[in-house]
């Protein structure tokens, strides 16, 4: 009854001192600064409701962004800048006890320690909202961890507790060059669109795989006729698919925008990116058609040529785009999109001077049903894998959509790298599945199963030194694609947990890939389904709700998954090995 009737600061004294607040505070290691905050609001007004009134106004304002015209001063927590930009940021009281809230050196617990990461990822958030100045304010008497961090590498600083007399402060530095503007929305733009792209791209890949598979078995038997048909068939099926694909992306590219939650800011730039990336899908398509063509021919050497031109065309043209002419978004889409078509042209001058002993003729292109539901009983469950997988990313993705600007781009980057590192791994699918074929096709399934378990062993060599050395690299490789320290620290901790996939995932795809050559494309369907179903969505939603201030834990759901599949994967072969009913034709 007394409390309503009290002066406002008076009230909060009560609360902290009388109710036993203060205690309850110290008790638990939370901050008691707040409290000498509400007491000075609350000397400006006369009751514990007109304070209340106050603090809901205060909350809207920042909230809500509302400045009133011709504001020169903005008054913002670290949490309510991020993702935006000012020309010059002042970060008040940035002193040990305060922020950090406690240094590192005092941490106890892991409870303390996960604290103190999130506060330099909060003042490394802080000090990237600078386009031209930053200002930190510290105090001469109280030490300063994070001020002193930053300084120490100016040239001729000196700390100033260990360099200073007593009572005197050292002049301010000389002005430094403005900071860099660092365009995270561009960033994640592509990176959301990237994993859109991927997605469709590897459903090709996979319908492409009943291509190679037959195709394999026909050269394996010899029977050169089966496999004109096969690539005629394969031709006519893919462009209808991807003509198909455009239409309807096209005409629904921003509502599939809102579906994946991409950030506000990064909306404008992903539309732009997809637009051109949908247009550009027959060509897409048609790359992946001559590829599988060549695989299922045992020639592996002239898809990697085709795709080395594309990805030299693909780098000079992202720094032509996004650097000097500066586009962008639009600019990394246009570069995928003009480099694949070169690589297609490329890969048709290079079909006519390639001597197959292959005669297609229009007959061939025509389709046929028996041919068709050949093809796409292999294919089909790849594709449908492999899209369901892509699907597990950009739900994952989404994740890390709603956790803000700075943790989207920093997934949406490590997401790149991946994909870079992956192809070895990935590569054990096609090219297990190309040569267990032939091997079957030609009546020695002894030569496919060393075909398997070599691809494992390499794939499994490949993964340890993958991750060896970005554990090593990982702030230097993470830098070059961004000025962003807390993306960078953010996109570390993620990409340690994310990298060890590369040991595990080589080997299940080594077997998708064996399996899909014995005609049991389906098991590799069912293995991925139940990784992402059981481990990899689930494992990533807990981990960012129970994990807030770091992506490590999310990065390490992927490995856990792909673990799964590799036990069920072992666990088929070894039983159907034991039953005979492994080398069942495609």
């Amino acid at each position: 009854a007394r409390l309503p009737k009290m002066a406002a600061d008076d009230a909060v004294r009560f609360l902290a001192d009388q109710l036993g607040y203060g205690k309850y505070l110290d008790k638990n290691g939370m901050d008691r600064t707040k409290l000498a905050v509400l007491e000075m609001l609350g000397a400006q007004e006369p009751t514990p409701r007109h304070l209340l009134r106050r603090l809901e106004k205060l909350r809207s304002i920042i909230q809500n962004h509302e400045n009133p015209p011709g504001c020169r001063f903005l008054l913002s927590t670290i949490h309510s800048a991020k993702g935006l930009e000012y020309d010059r940021v002042i970060l008040l009281d940035v002193l040990d006890g305060i922020l950090p809230a406690k240094p590192e050196l005092c941490c106890r617990t892991p409870g303390e320690t996960q604290q103190y990461e999130e506060d330099r990822r909060l003042f490394y958030v802080a000090m990237t909202r600078a386009r031209q100045q930053l200002v930190l304010f510290d105090c001469a008497a109280e030490r300063s961890t994070f001020v002193d961090e930053v300084l120490s590498g100016l040239p001729g600083h000196r700390t100033r507790h260990d360099a200073e007399p007593a009572g005197r402060r050292t002049p301010p530095p000389a002005a430094r060059a403005p900071l860099p503007p660092v365009d995270v929305d561009s960033i994640t733009a592509v990176a959301n669109g990237s994993q859109v792209m991927h997605m469709l791209t590897v459903i090709i890949v996979g319908l492409a795989m009943g291509s190679t598979v037959i195709i394999g078995h026909a050269v394996g038997a010899d029977n050169m006729r089966d496999a004109e048909a096969a690539i005629g068939n394969t031709v006519t099926l893919f462009m209808a698919v991807s003509l198909g694909f455009t239409a309807v992306l096209v005409a629904a590219v921003r509502p599939l925008v809102g579906l994946i939650g991409v950030p506000a800011e990064a909306v404008p730039g992903t539309v732009q990116y997809l637009t051109i990336c949908f247009i550009g899908i027959p060509f897409i398509t048609a790359y992946n058609i001559i590829s599988s063509v060549f695989r299922g021919l045992g020639d592996s050497k002239s898809p990697m040529y085709f795709i080395a031109v594309a990805c030299a065309a693909n780098i000079a043209l992202d720094i032509l785009f996004i650097g000097p002419m500066a586009l962008g978004p639009v600019g990394a889409a246009l570069g995928t999109t003009l480099s694949q078509t070169l690589s297609v042209i490329v890969a048709l001058f290079g079909i006519r001077r390639h001597k197959t002993g292959l005669r297609l003729s229009r007959q061939n292109f025509r389709p046929r049903k028996g041919m068709l539901g050949r093809i796409l009983k292999i294919g089909l469950p790849v594709a449908v894998q492999d899209g369901c997988i892509q699907v597990a990313f950009i739900i994952i993705t989404i994740i890390a959509n709603h956790r803000g600007l700075i943790d989207s781009a920093a997934v949406g980057i490590v997401e790149k790298i991946i994909s870079a590192m992956f192809i070895v791994p990935s590569s054990m699918l096609a090219t297990v599945s190309a040569l267990s074929s032939q091997n079957l096709g030609a009546g020695t399934p002894e030569r496919a199963a060393q075909t398997l378990k070599y691809a494992a062993m390499i794939a499994t060599g490949y993964g340890i030194a993958v991750v060896l050395v970005i554990e090593l690299v990982a702030e230097p490789l993470l830098g070059c694609f961004t000025t962003d320290a807390a993306v960078v620290l953010m996109g570390c901790q993620y990409i340690r947990g994310y990298i060890v996939d590369t040991i595990f995932a080589g080997i299940h795809f080594s077997f998708t890939g064996y399996f899909a050559a014995c005609g049991k494309s389906y098991i590799g369907f069912l293995h991925n389904i139940i990784a992402i179903v059981l481990v990899r969505v689930p494992g990533s939603y807990l981990a960012s709700r129970l994990f807030a201030g770091t992506l490590l834990p999310m990065g390490l759901a992927a490995p856990a998954g792909s673990l799964l599949s590799v036990m069920i994967c072992v666990a088929a072969y070894r039983w159907m090995k034991r039953r005979g009913t492994l080398y069942t034709a495609a």
